[in-house]
């Protein structure tokens, strides 16, 4: 399959197309053999909140130019919202108990990737690839430094993430999950 993909910023109408993909990739919605062979995402959210992380710089989807689907998105997730989503507060503080370069993160100008998902037709596509570069040129006119943290048993994502040049700065566990910071330079 061929897929003519078209990456922009997100607007609320999209956000439902989004939220019905999230739920069906959820880990709890997905086989044990999808989780380990195509990855998985860990975190649900609304409407709502998806409108909140908006801004200050927008979620990016990809859009098949023929049918219009949505093929993935890729949220944002800048600091001020660390208070968002309670499950991420760890998250944000493993952050700035670390450096880049050198330098603390805490210190500097950075934004977390929220999530990222694309659809199972169209993995393997490129979409995951142009998801990112358009969430790094957006991102990278405002943060200097792109975060996230991924589940130690989301191999594919470990993967494609390193794939788009993301390197690990650490580890952490939080309940029975182990989770992997990942970051990138961004711009500024």
């Amino acid at each position: 399959m061929k897929v003519e993909i078209e990456t922009r910023a997100a607007t609320p109408g999209a956000f439902k197309a989004i939220l019905s993909l999230q739920r069906r990739s959820l880990r709890r919605n997905v086989s044990d053999h999808v989780a380990e062979h195509e990855g998985f995402i860990s975190v649900e959210h609304t409407e709502e909140l998806l409108e909140r992380l908006n801004q200050p710089v927008p979620h990016s989807i990809a859009i098949d130019r023929i049918t219009h689907e949505l093929l993935g998105y890729a949220l944002s997730m800048s600091p001020e919202h660390r208070d968002a989503m309670p499950d991420l507060v760890p998250m944000f503080a493993e952050f700035e108990r670390l450096a880049w370069r050198g330098k603390p993160v805490a210190d500097m100008r950075y934004t977390a990737m929220g999530q990222v998902c694309v659809a199972p037709h169209a993995r393997g596509n490129g979409v995951f690839r142009k998801l990112y570069e358009h969430w790094f040129a957006t991102q990278g006119e405002h943060y200097a430094l792109g975060l996230t943290e991924i589940e130690a048993s989301n191999t594919r994502s470990l993967g494609a993430h390193a794939a788009v040049g993301f390197e690990e700065l650490s580890r952490y566990r939080q309940g029975h999950w182990t989770w992997v910071i990942v970051g990138r330079e961004l711009g500024l």
